[in-house]
């Protein structure tokens, strides 16, 4: 079995409005997702957010595999904070996550910041364990975007 993959910071446009489009129908149940996706879309297409993507090459197509989304965090603006992070159910447990999660600290820490902090539902063991196999610690669980909903903020300092 042949594959191609390649990972590369979002730097056109066209990737940008691949990745928005690519996020859409990923919403993992979020409240509000979309009308979020539309208000991000401009800072997305402008580099506020940024992100790594794993892009799947099979017959002569790009297809978008993976993504990690992120950006300064507005509150603590020594931290980079992670946004979204997905990869396509066809290539999970390959450690794209992991790869792409030590390319934003490898710019974090060339760009100055002390850490990364992200959260995720409660129920995503399976992200939670990528996260820690990746050195992040559990700082909290509240319920940040809906009152029925748990979700866990993890963090990485440099």
């Amino acid at each position: 079995m042949a594959f191609k993959f390649t990972f590369s910071s979002m730097d056109t446009e066209a990737e940008a409005k691949m990745l928005l489009s690519w996020m859409r129908p990923y919403d993992l149940g979020y409240k509000g997702w979309n009308e979020w996706l539309d208000r991000i879309e401009q800072q997305v297409l402008d580099g506020r957010k940024r992100a790594v993507l794993a892009f799947s090459e099979e017959a002569g197509e790009r297809d978008l595999a993976a993504y990690v989304l992120y950006q300064q965090h507005k509150q603590i603006p020594n931290l980079i904070e992670l946004k979204s992070i997905r990869t396509h159910p066809k290539v999970q447990k390959r450690y794209f996550m992991s790869f792409m999660l030590k390319q934003v600290e490898v710019e974090a820490k060339k760009e100055g910041y002390a850490g990364l902090i992200g959260d995720l539902r409660e129920n995503r063991g399976d992200v939670l364990a990528i996260m820690l196999r990746n050195n992040f610690r559990t700082l909290d669980s509240q319920n940040l975007y809906e009152p029925d909903k748990r979700d866990i903020i993890v963090a990485k300092m440099f």
